[in-house]
């Protein structure tokens, strides 16, 4: 430990270690079937998803376009923060037993779509464990927000 103290004042680099990324973009490819993940410039390691989440909407979501965040409810904490920190304002989508604890898409109007700047969908859901259909995860995507976030567990 004598030997290796002085790294434990050091904080990681941000991007993690070239291995990890290369690791994480080749499991990728095999596991979802993309062609390819190039690992400088789509994978960052994080040490949770907070940090990520709130990064994306600080990232996305723009104080000079009207519109908001979708998110469903509840919801993760850090998605009603993140939106808000980012100057956005977000509409929840309850998720309650009349619509299975999932967030019913089509209540969404189409002015709302064309104002959505991200959306946060969580399946299975977080905390009633509901798991959302193709079709539901196809609306979303049909529906043109210009960032999506599906936080597959």
């Amino acid at each position: 430990m004598k030997e290796h103290a002085e790294l434990v004042a050091k904080y990681p680099a941000t991007q993690g270690r070239a291995q990890l990324r290369v690791a994480i973009a080749r499991w990728l490819e095999k596991r979802f079937v993309l062609p390819s993940i190039d690992p400088e410039h789509h994978v960052l390691p994080l040490n949770g998803t907070r940090e990520g989440l709130f990064a994306l909407a600080q990232a996305v979501v723009s104080t000079r376009q009207a519109g908001g965040v979708i998110c469903p409810n509840p919801f993760y904490q850090i998605y009603e923060g993140a939106a808000l920190l980012a100057g956005s304002q977000p509409l929840l989508l309850n998720c309650d037993e009349h619509n299975g604890f999932l967030p019913d898409i089509d209540l969404v109007t189409p002015a709302q779509w064309q104002n959505c700047q991200l959306v946060y969908l969580c399946t299975p859901g977080n905390p009633g464990g509901a798991v959302m259909s193709s079709r539901q995860l196809q609306t979303a995507d049909r529906a043109g927000p210009r960032a999506r976030l599906f936080d597959c567990q």
